[in-house]
């Protein structure tokens, strides 16, 4: 196990005092982006916006980055990097090395002030790209002097019993950069041995960092710099690392699952994160240790994978068939599954519209039955309404009544009217719909509650759908009858699970369909890790994959139930390997089961939000430089946003804005949701949006 105790709560401090506070502050902003309007001022003082503009470290490159001249020729090979996350991250991957390295060694005593003074040497040893200044040009310790104020690094010292003058600190930071190293001014000091090589822990973290951001260099050159470096007191940090790299950009959800299991798993494991772990452009990087490391991996490719174990998915098709997929489970199942996504119980919950419209009083009797339930239908958008299949209990977000009885009243219409399973030998042991409302009235007629003569003139869909309200309602005020129709072995589990040899249960049509993706996921990740081909099934000649063009059958092509947001059902395209033909009206989408598990996810995590029929992946760059895992607050933190969340100033319709506060210092998942507009014009307008948004977030 390795020690951090020291290093982590020195970083949250620094992170709290110095770039919370100083570097994202007022001043700061208006460095870069001018002072705001007075409306505005008054605005994010009243606390009614916030300030959006961007923090002058954050406008600056910490390593690549275009210059006008020849100067960029030295920085084409290397991604760019904000300065605010390169000094970060270097400040944060020195304090941690120093730390493990120190408490190997030995060293038990002033621990926290020689880690402060790390800290803040790697936060100020670009001090000359902070000030705009040249390589070439010499700093004083005039310069060291202001940004120490100016950033509060004096503030921070002290608080750690750890003051340091201007030109002392500006000894350090020469040590750190191998051009400066020999130059001593007047009122400059030497350096003592240890202060010396505590300095090579930053040298090391920038080093590290730098072939990171080398296009030119891969994986490896970390690993060799991190085995060959003179400066360690001990071998703790020399040896005994693992590399774990992957490049599937096609696959985010997938890789990103991952990496969150990874970091958990090492934690766990070694107490302390992945040494190094960063998803950048859809390539995976991480170092951890190599001891127990097959064992590591594996956990967290069992994390990545748990999604897959699939819960009850309700669905209501356009046609108003109810249907019940995924995953098996029983009446609490289904009604937790509709609770956690109101708007499918709201679209299970729906009535023919020829039975609300016209001079009828169909209405008048709907509405004078559920008054008694205090759960009365909405109709007022009845007027407006083209379909065919009206929805009068939508989602409203924070509903009383509605919230509670809808999802009950939603499962059993759905199970009334579930699709019985296709197989003759499993169908002739399942009630059909007829049989399952007889059983629902023989059971409400025993609690004393008759069905309404009226509604035998409804259709069968709408019938089930007021039976669902009428049971749900009645139950609620009646809990010996709510025991008997929706809690445990109540007649919703008899028709969910069945009853021994000779009753089947509706979901026994249902078998594993996570079992094939959990498979493919399994063996994507372990030929990624081993840097291999994932095998295929070459004799399958009928067609394939859209996405991966890997063999797949005709028999495997994907429906309306499959589940994948944003994926048609019928793409024809014309293209070579598309099953499609311009002599056939047939028209097909093959999935391959490794793309139908990273579709599935993205489905299943963006929580069926219909995000769109042109889905596209943002690849999110590494945010906070390359020793991002060692400062987040927990291994499996994340912020999920979007552009439309970062273009928002102000608190609407319930969403809050999002402040660089609180991006700053935890992974950010970005706009993996994004669905492709088809206008032109409002490509343009997200093209801007993702401009602006890359600021934001560095």
């Amino acid at each position: 196990m390795y020690d951090v105790s020291i290093a982590k709560p020195l970083f949250e401090d620094f992170l709290e005092q110095v770039v919370k506070m100083r570097v994202f502050s007022p001043e700061e902003m208006t460095r870069s982006g001018g002072p705001l309007t007075e409306k505005s001022a008054k605005d994010v003082a009243s606390g009614r916006r916030i300030d959006d503009r961007i923090p002058y470290l954050m406008t600056v490159s910490g390593k690549g980055g275009y210059v006008p001249g020849a100067g960029f020729a030295a920085r084409a090979p290397y991604r760019n990097i904000t300065l605010l996350d390169h000094i970060i991250s270097v400040a944060r991957g020195a304090s941690v090395f120093a730390e493990i390295d120190l408490r190997a060694s030995g060293v038990v005593s002033g621990l926290e002030t020689r880690i402060a003074l790390i800290i803040a040497t790697g936060f100020l040893h670009d001090a000359d790209k902070m000030l705009g200044m040249s390589r070439l040009e010499e700093l004083s310790p005039d310069h060291i002097e202001g940004l120490m104020s100016r950033y509060g690094v004096h503030a921070y010292l002290e608080a750690h019993g750890a003051p340091v003058a201007p030109a002392d600190m500006l000894t350090r930071i020469n040590a750190v950069e191998m051009t400066r190293s020999d130059i001593l001014r007047p009122g400059m000091r030497l350096l003592s041995p240890q202060e010396k090589t505590d300095m090579g822990y930053v040298r090391l973290a920038d080093r590290l960092e730098g072939h990171f951001l080398d296009s030119r260099k891969g994986p490896e050159a970390m690993i060799e710099e991190l085995q060959g470096f003179g400066g360690f007191r001990s071998d703790a940090l020399r040896q005994g690392w693992r590399k774990i790299h992957m490049r599937a950009p096609h696959t985010p959800f997938l890789l990103s699952g991952f990496q969150l299991g990874l970091s958990a798993a090492v934690r766990s494991s070694f107490g302390m994160p992945p040494l190094i772990e960063t998803l950048y452009d859809g390539e995976f990087l991480a170092i951890i240790p190599e001891y127990e490391s097959d064992q590591v991996i594996e956990a967290a490719i069992a994390d990545a994978i748990r999604p897959f174990s699939l819960r009850m998915r309700p669905d209501t098709n356009a046609r108003g068939s109810r249907d019940i997929l995924d995953g098996r489970g029983d009446a609490a199942d289904l009604i937790d599954a509709l609770t956690n996504n109101p708007r499918d119980a709201a679209k299970a919950l729906f009535i023919q519209v020829d039975h609300l419209q016209g001079a009828g009083d169909m209405r008048t009797l709907i509405d004078e039955m559920t008054a008694a339930f205090d759960f009365m239908p909405d109709l007022g958008g009845l007027a407006k309404f083209s379909g065919k299949h009206y929805q009068p209990w939508p989602d409203r977000g924070a509903d009383t009544e509605s919230a509670w009885l809808r999802p009950r009243a939603a499962a059993i219409a759905i199970v009334l009217g579930c699709t019985e399973p296709t197989d003759k030998a499993l169908a002739g042991l399942t009630p059909d719909a007829a049989q399952r409302e007889s059983e629902l009235r023989v059971l409400l007629s025993r609690y004393g509650h008759e069905v309404p003569d009226w509604f035998e003139r409804l259709g069968k869909l709408s019938r089930q759908t007021l039976l669902g309200v009428l049971a749900a309602g009645l139950a609620a005020s009646d809990p010996d009858l709510e025991a008997d129709l929706l809690e445990r072995e109540g007649l919703l589990d008899l028709w969910l699970v069945g009853e021994g040899e000779e009753r089947a249960g509706l979901t026994d049509k249902i078998g594993d369909p996570g079992a094939e993706m959990t498979e493919a996921a399994k063996g994507w990740f372990r030929s990624l890790i081993g840097g291999g081909f994932t095998k295929a099934d070459e004799s399958i000649l009928e067609g394939r994959c859209h996405f991966t063009n890997m063999p797949v059958s005709l028999a495997d092509k994907i429906d309306g139930k499959s589940g994948l947001d944003g994926v048609k059902v019928s793409a024809f395209s014309g293209r070579e390997g598309r099953p499609e033909s311009h002599t056939s009206s047939k028209s097909q989408t093959l999935v391959s089961p490794i793309a139908l598990a990273e579709h599935r996810l993205r489905t299943i995590q963006g929580e069926g939000a219909g995000f769109g029929s042109i889905p596209a992946y943002i690849s999110s760059p590494s945010s906070l430089g390359l020793f991002a895992s060692l400062q987040l607050q927990n291994e499996r933190s994340f912020l999920e946003i979007n552009q439309f969340d970062l273009m928002r100033l102000e608190e609407k319709g319930g969403k809050r804005p999002v402040p660089v506060t609180d991006m700053y210092g935890q992974r950010i998942f970005f706009a993996r949701h994004f669905a492709l507009p088809a206008r032109q014009i409002e490509i343009i307008q997200q093209i801007r949006m993702m401009m602006r948004s890359a600021l934001r977030m560095g």
